[in-house]
C-alpha cells in the first residue's frame, strides 16, 4: 500500500505527476478529492480528467471548508489523495436523499458492505443531511464496520455543498467507498476539547435535527440572549464555534448549527431531543495541541502507510495558523491528507456524528511499525488563549454558583406548597418579603422586610395594593398581572413572576415573586399569599456572563492587535457583500494590501515597533474608507478592504490611489521616523469572480503583480483592466473639462422626403473636438457620459446650441425643417427639464413645432411609466416626439398606443441588409405596417444605396436619413446647403 498526495492545478501538471510518481491504473487505486472550489462544472471537468488518465480507479470526493495535503492546511485549493492498495478491494456508490437520511444510510450499507468489509469512508452533503440519522441507517444494516468521513463544506457559506464519485455529483445526498480486505489494519482516534460554559439550558422543542425552542425561547433568540445579536444574525457563518453541547452516556457531544430558519429555529448537524439538557460550548486551543501530542504518540505505535484527517472547520477558524501544529506532525508517520468538514463521522463503540472534532483514520496493509522519534512540542503561552481560557473558567464558576443559588431558592420554597398561613411563609427565611392580598376587599399586608427591600421603613408605606402597583416597572406590568390572573383563574397551580420594583433612591430592584391563590368552599378566589425575593445580584451576574460571552465572541472575530475584523469575520463580510451586490446588481471591489518590506522594520527595530506601525497603518486606512466598507487584517502585514456599492472600476482606482498616498506619509514611532509603502491588488465582482475565495485569490495575485512592477502601486487582477480603468478615469476627467471648456461641436444630418427629394428636417449630432485625440464620435464618449450623469449637461448644451442655430436660419429665411435632438432618459427624470425646454425656446424665439425630441426605444422601456407621464407633458407643449432605434428594444403594442409619439425611426441595423436579407426585409415591412396601423410617420436611418431607397418607397416609407443624401455636416456647411435649396 502506498499513499501520495498533491494539489491539482491543471490537466498537464496532473498528467506529469501521475507519470512521475508511477501511479498505476487499477481498480485497487482509491482517489480522494478534497476541493474548495464549489463548482459543478469544475468538479465535472476534474473527474473527466482523472477518469481519462486512470479509468479503473475508484474516486470519491467532497467540497470543503479547508484542505489538508501532506499535513499542511490550505484554503481555496483542491487536494488529490492517491492510495494504491495491494490486497484491498474497493467499491463505491452514491445516493440522493429521496425518502430520508436513514434510508440513504441503509442503501449505501446494503450496496457496499460484505463479509470482508473493514472500513466505509462516507461523505454527505453539509447543509441538507442529518448525519446522525444517516449513520443510524448504516448501523441498522451492519454495526461492526468502521465508518469514517464527514459532511461536505462550502467555505462557510452554508448554501450548497457537493459530494461525488466518478459517476455522480450530488448536492443532497451522500457517497461512500467500501474497503474490503483481510490484511487491512485500521487505527482510529479523535480530539474534541470543546467545553460547555455558562448556564445549563433545556431543549423545550426539537424534531430530529431541527431545534425550535430552548428554555421556551426560539433557538435563535437563545443565541442572541447569551452571545449577542451579531452572533445570532450571523448564524451559521458566524457563531459555529459556539455549539450546543449535550452529555450522552457520560460523553460530551457537540451539535453545531448548519442552517437558520425564518421561524427562529436552527438546523444542527445531528439530532437533539426535547427535554435534553445542553450548554453552549467553546474550544480550548491549549488542550487541542496537548491532545494532538497524545494522538501522535498512539498513532506512531500502530502500522501506518496512509493517514486521513476529517476535521471540523471550526477548529481551523478557532486555531488560525496554529491548526497545522495539530496535524502536520502526523506527516512524520505517514502521508496525511483530508479536509475540514461541517460534521465528522467516527466509530468507537458505535457510529457517531461529531462536531468541533478532529477525527483520524490510519490505514496499512503491512504489520510493520515505522519507529519515529517524537519531539515534544514546547509549551507556548498564548496571552489571548490564556485570557479566553480564564474567561471560560470564570463563566463556568459563576454559572455553577448561580445554579447553586437558584437551586437553594427553589428548595427553600418547595416545602411551602400549601401556603395557607402567613407564619408558614415567614419560615422560608427572614430574607424574603411577605405579602398577603385579600382579594375580596382588595387590602394587602406587606411585611417589614418587603418594604425594607425597597429602602423604606415599615411606617413609610401603607398596606394598600397601590403601594406595590405604583412601583411596578411599566414594561413589566402587563405580564405580571397576566401571570397573577392565571393563578386566580385556576390556570396555574402557582403564581410565579420576575419583575422590577422602584427603590426609594430611584434604582430598580429585580424581584422573584411567588404566590398561591386560596379559594373558599365554593371555589371562589378569596386570598393570595406570596413572597418577594431580591434577585438583583443574580441578574447582575447573568448580565456579566452575557458580557463575557460577547467578549469571547469579539476576540474570536477580531484581530487582537488592531481591533480590525480578522480572517473569519472578513470572509463573512465578503460573503454578505457578494449577496448584497448580486441582489442590487452592483459591483464590489476587493483590495489586498501588503506593506512593502515590512519585515525589515521587525528585524531591525523589533516587533514592538512593528506592532505600533501596524496600528498606525490600520487607523489611517480606517479613516479614509467609507463607513459601509470593511477593513480587515488577515495576518502579519496583510490588510484587505471590501469596497461595496461599486458603480465604476475607476472608483476602485481612486481609493487605491488614496491608500498609496496615505501609506507614504512618514510614521513617527518613539524616536524613529519610518516610511512605509504598500502594494495593492484589486479584484472585482462580478467581472473577475463571483465567490469569496476566488476574489481573494485574484486580489492576492494582482498584489504580487504590483510587487513585480516595483512596489508602491496598485494593479487590477487583469493587466488590461488596469489600463482600461486608468483610461476611463482619464477620459472621465477629460469629459468634465470638455463640458467646462465647451469642446463639443454639432453636425447636422438632413432628413429627406424621398418622393419629392425635399428637406423636411435636420438631426443635431454631437461631436467632441478633443484637444489631443481629435474628433471623437458619440460612441467614444456618450456611454461614459450616460454612466457618470454628465450626459445631462451635454444634452442641455446641444439643445441650447442647436435651437439657437436653427432659429437663426429661420430668421434668415431658410427652411431647415424640424430639428431632431437626441434625448437621454436621465433628462426626463429631472423635475426641471420641461421648464428648461421652455426657457430655451423662449430665449431663442424657437417655435415648438420646429422641435422633435428623440428617445431610444431601449431607454423608454427601462422606465416606461415615468417616461409616459413626462412625454405627455412635452407633447402638450406642441413638441413632436419620435422613438429612435426602433426595433431594438422589444416595446409592446399596448405601450406604443399609450405613448404620445409622432414618428418611429427604423434602426440602421435593419436597413443595412435590405433588400437582399430576407430577415431584415421582413422586420422593416412589419415596422412600416405597424406605423401605418398606429398612424405614425416613419423615417429610416442609415440609408446608403439607391436600392434601399427604392425598397423603402415601394413599401411606403418616405422619410430618409443617411449617407446617400449627405454625411452629417458642420454648421456652416449645413447653412450653405440650406442656401442652395432656397435658391432652387
Amino acid at each position: 500500500m502506498k499513499s501520495i498526495n498533491t494539489y491539482y492545478t491543471n490537466q498537464e501538471e496532473l498528467t506529469f505527476f501521475i507519470e512521475d510518481q508511477r501511479i498505476q491504473n487499477s481498480s485497487s487505486l482509491l482517489i480522494q478529492v478534497f476541493s474548495a472550489i464549489n463548482d459543478k462544472a469544475f468538479i465535472s471537468t476534474l473527474l473527466s480528467e482523472l477518469t481519462l488518465l486512470l479509468p479503473d480507479s475508484v474516486i470519491i470526493g467532497s467540497t470543503t471548508d479547508g484542505e489538508i495535503m501532506d499535513g499542511k492546511v490550505s484554503s481555496g485549493k483542491t487536494v488529490l489523495s492517491f492510495t494504491q492498495f495491494e490486497h484491498t478491494s474497493l467499491q463505491s456508490t452514491s445516493i440522493t436523499h429521496t425518502e430520508n437520511e436513514y434510508r440513504s444510510g441503509q442503501y449505501l450499507a446494503q450496496k457496499l458492505i460484505n463479509d470482508d468489509t473493514k472500513l466505509l469512508i462516507a461523505f454527505a452533503d453539509g447543509v441538507h443531511t442529518n448525519g446522525e440519522e444517516f449513520l443510524n441507517g448504516i448501523t441498522s444494516v451492519n454495526d461492526k464496520v468502521i465508518v469514517a468521513g464527514g459532511h461536505a463544506g462550502d467555505n462557510s457559506h452554508f448554501v450548497e455543498t457537493l459530494v461525488f464519485t466518478k459517476e455522480d455529483i450530488v448536492t443532497k445526498g451522500a457517497v461512500a467507498v467500501a474497503l474490503s480486505s483481510e490484511h487491512l489494519h485500521i487505527h482510529t482516534d479523535y480530539s474534541f476539547n470543546w467545553h460547555p460554559i455558562g448556564n445549563e439550558l433545556t431543549i423545550t422543542k426539537a424534531v430530529g435535527n431541527r431545534v425550535y425552542t430552548i428554555d421556551e425561547k426560539s433557538a435563535v433568540a437563545t443565541y442572541a440572549h447569551y452571545l449577542g445579536e451579531d452572533i445570532a444574525k450571523g448564524l451559521p457563518g458566524i457563531g459555529i464555534e459556539f455549539p450546543l453541547i449535550v452529555n450522552r452516556d457520560g460523553s460530551n457531544i457537540s451539535r453545531a448549527c448548519i442552517a437558520k430558519e425564518e421561524d427562529g429555529s436552527l438546523i444542527v448537524g445531528g439530532n437533539l431531543y426535547t427535554g435534553e439538557k445542553v450548554r453552549i460550548g467553546y474550544g480550548n486551543s491549549k488542550e487541542i495541541l496537548k491532545k494532538s501530542q497524545q494522538i501522535m504518540g498512539s498513532t506512531s505505535q500502530e502500522p501506518s502507510e496512509g493517514i486521513f484527517i476529517y476535521s471540523c472547520m471550526t477548529r481551523r477558524h478557532l486555531m488560525g495558523d496554529e491548526i497545522e501544529s495539530e496535524i502536520l506532525p502526523l506527516q512524520n508517520i505517514a502521508p496525511v491528507s483530508g479536509f475540514f468538514t461541517y460534521g465528522e463521522f467516527f466509530t468507537s463503540n458505535k457510529k457517531e456524528l461529531f462536531n468541533q472534532t478532529m477525527t483520524l483514520v490510519s490505514l496499512s496493509e503491512s504489520d510493520e511499525i515505522h519507529k519515529i522519534h517524537l519531539k515534544p512540542r514546547p509549551t507556548e503561552v498564548d496571552v489571548n488563549s490564556t485570557s479566553i481560557e480564564a474567561l471560560i473558567h470564570l463563566i463556568n464558576v459563576s454559572s455553577s454558583e448561580a445554579e447553586k443559588q437558584t437551586q437553594t431558592l427553589k428548595e427553600s420554597h418547595q416545602t411551602n406548597k400549601e401556603l395557607k398561613e402567613r407564619m408558614e411563609l415567614a419560615l422560608l427565611g427572614s430574607n424574603d418579603g411577605i405579602w398577603d392580598w385579600n382579594i375580596l376587599d382588595n387590602t394587602v399586608y406587606f411585611s417589614p422586610r418587603w418594604k425594607e427591600m425597597l429602602g423604606y421603613q415599615d411606617h413609610e408605606l401603607p398596606n394598600v395594593l397601590s403601594t406595590w402597583e405604583s412601583r411596578l416597572h411599566p414594561d413589566d406590568r402587563e405580564e405580571t398581572w397576566t401571570d397573577a390572573n392565571k393563578n386566580i383563574n385556576g390556570e396555574t397551580e402557582y403564581y410565579e413572576n420576575v419583575h422590577r420594583l422602584k427603590h426609594k433612591d430611584g434604582h430598580w430592584v429585580w424581584i422573584q415573586d411567588r404566590g398561591k391563590v386560596q379559594y373558599d368552599e365554593h371555589g371562589k378566589a378569596t386570598r393570595m399569599i406570596g413572597t418577594h425575593t431580591d434577585i438583583s445580584e443574580d441578574k447582575e451576574n447573568q448580565m456579566k456572563l452575557v458580557h463575557q460571552a460577547q467578549m469571547i465572541q469579539h476576540q474570536a472575530h477580531h484581530d487582537a492587535l488592531t481591533g480590525l475584523p480578522n480572517r473569519i469575520l472578513f470572509f463573512d463580510r465578503l460573503a454578505q457583500g457578494i449577496i448584497q451586490a448580486k441582489r442590487h446588481k452592483e459591483g464590489l471591489a476587493l483590495f489586498f494590501i501588503d506593506l512593502d518590506q515590512f519585515k525589515h522594520i521587525n528585524d531591525s527595530l523589533g516587533h514592538q515597533v512593528g506592532d505600533k506601525v501596524l496600528k498606525t497603518v490600520s487607523k489611517r486606512l480606517k479613516d479614509i474608507i467609507r463607513k459601509e466598507d470593511t477593513l480587515s487584517r488577515l495576518s502579519g502585514d496583510e490588510f484587505t478592504v471590501i469596497m461595496s456599492e461599486l458603480t465604476h472600476a475607476e472608483d476602485a482606482s481612486l481609493l487605491a490611489g488614496k491608500i498609496l498616498n496615505i501609506l507614504e506619509k512618514p510614521i513617527v514611532i518613539d524616536t524613529h521616523m519610518l516610511y512605509v509603502t504598500g502594494s495593492i491588488g484589486i479584484s472585482l465582482y462580478p467581472q473577475d469572480a463571483t465567490d469569496a475565495q476566488s476574489l481573494l485569490k485574484y486580489a492576492d495575485t494582482a498584489m504580487y503583480k504590483a510587487k513585480e512592477e516595483g512596489r508602491n502601486n496598485f494593479q487590477f487582477y487583469a493587466a488590461e483592466m488596469t489600463t482600461f480603468a486608468l483610461s476611463r478615469m482619464a477620459m472621465k476627467t477629460s469629459l468634465r473639462q470638455a463640458i467646462d471648456n465647451e469642446e463639443f461641436v454639432i453636425h447636422y444630418q438632413s432628413q429627406i422626403n424621398a418622393s419629392t427629394n425635399a428637406l423636411v428636417g435636420v438631426e443635431a449630432l454631437v461631436r467632441w473636438d478633443h484637444p489631443t485625440m481629435g474628433f471623437l464620435m458619440p460612441d467614444d464618449f456618450i456611454p461614459l457620459a450616460e454612466k457618470t450623469g454628465m450626459i445631462i449637461e451635454i444634452d442641455q448644451w446641444v439643445m441650447r446650441t442647436a435651437m439657437k442655430s436653427v432659429s437663426q436660419w429661420y430668421k434668415e429665411g431658410l427652411n431647415p425643417g424640424v430639428l431632431g435632438i437626441n434625448l437621454s432618459v436621465k433628462q426626463l427624470e429631472k423635475t426641471d427639464f420641461i421648464q428648461k425646454v421652455k426657457t430655451c425656446m423662449k430665449g431663442n424665439g424657437f417655435d415648438p413645432k420646429w422641435l422633435e425630441l428623440e428617445i431610444t426605444e431601449r431607454q423608454m422601456m427601462k422606465k416606461s411609466e415615468e417616461v409616459i407621464t413626462r412625454l405627455h407633458q412635452i407633447h402638450d407643449l406642441g413638441i413632436s416626439i419620435s422613438i429612435d432605434d426602433f426595433g431594438t428594444g422589444y416595446s409592446s403594442l399596448s405601450l406604443l398606443k399609450r405613448l404620445p409619439i409622432n414618428r418611429l425611426k427604423i434602426d440602421r441595423s435593419f436597413i443595412k441588409g435590405i433588400p437582399e436579407d430576407e430577415e431584415d426585409v421582413g422586420i422593416v415591412k412589419a415596422i412600416i405596417a405597424l406605423a401605418k396601423s398606429l398612424k405614425l410617420s416613419l423615417i429610416a436611418e442609415g440609408v446608403e444605396t439607391s436600392e434601399q431607397i427604392d425598397f423603402l418607397i415601394d413599401n411606403g416609407c418616405l422619410g430618409i436619413q443617411g449617407h446617400y443624401y449627405n454625411h452629417p455636416l458642420p454648421e456652416e456647411e449645413m447653412k450653405n446647403m440650406l442656401l442652395k435649396n432656397k435658391d432652387r
